[in-house]
């Protein structure tokens, strides 16, 4: 006896019919249990139940008619698990603990003691205006947005690398300097770049780099851990689901 590879095609294989179904029933049975019950009660006169909602609300369960309509049939289950959904939904569990764990890896090598990669820094005595990152890219704060409307000129006239980073720079300087009674221009390079700790501890006195960093370090160790618990729970769910297909192939 040989069983299909699990795939699309086991479920459009006429001679695994039977065996799926068998599965379907299986997999199911805890909610036919349930709607039955549910169906009872209901004859019986019972009321619904209700539940308090995390806003302070009050909801009611289904009805076992609105529980039934909502399952699949066991047709609909198969042209499902057949479609280009349902690959991408598995495609979509194995990738995310790959870009789970590359987060984390990019988190780990960059931490506060990393080069905040700061090229140029505009500020109003020390308060700062707005800054360039040593990539292109450009930070505004109040009183700063017309610096986004730069970057928009200079990819208009596609400029790319130093020379985008010169066009904004030049074009900062004469836009803001008049309009702030101390205004000052701060560069940076591979000898003088601040770490990312430094450069806060400059410029944004208020925000502890470190903290930040410690919680976005716990979140993405949890989200990684959380990404290949959903992958270990499908790799299993897909182990029983052929184990019991190959017992009831034996049996029948």
């Amino acid at each position: 006896m040989s069983l299909p590879a699990f795939s699309s095609n086991m479920y459009q294989d006429p001679t695994m019919r039977n065996s799926l179904k068998a599965y379907f029933d299986k997999i199911t049975a805890p909610m036919q249990e349930r709607i039955t019950a549910m169906e009872q009660n209901e004859a019986a006169g019972e009321a619904p139940k209700t539940i308090q909602t995390a806003d302070g609300k009050t909801a009611t369960e289904l009805s076992a008619a609105q529980y039934k309509a909502a399952m699949m049939s066991f047709d609909d289950w198969l042209s499902f698990m057949q479609s280009d959904t349902a690959a991408r939904f598995n495609e979509n569990i194995e990738n995310s603990v790959t870009f789970a764990q590359e987060h984390l890896d990019r988190l780990e090598q960059n931490t506060p003691d990393s080069p905040a990669d700061v090229q140029t820094v505009f500020s109003n005595g020390d308060q700062i205006l707005g800054y360039i990152t040593k990539d292109g890219g450009v930070v505004s704060h109040d009183g700063a947005h017309a610096l986004q409307n730069i970057v928009a000129k200079a990819d208009a006239l596609n400029l790319r690398g130093q020379a985008k980073t010169d066009y904004i720079k030049e074009q900062a300087e004469k836009l803001l300097a008049p309009r702030f009674s101390d205004f000052q221009t701060t560069e940076y390079n591979d000898r003088t770049t601040p770490t990312k700790q430094e450069f806060a501890a400059a410029w944004y006195p208020d925000h502890d780099v470190v903290q930040d960093y410690e919680a976005s370090l716990k979140e993405a160790r949890e989200a990684l851990a959380a990404a290949k618990e959903h992958y270990q729970n499908m790799q299993q769910r897909r182990t029983e689901m052929m184990n019991f297909l190959i017992g009831h192939m034996q049996a029948s």
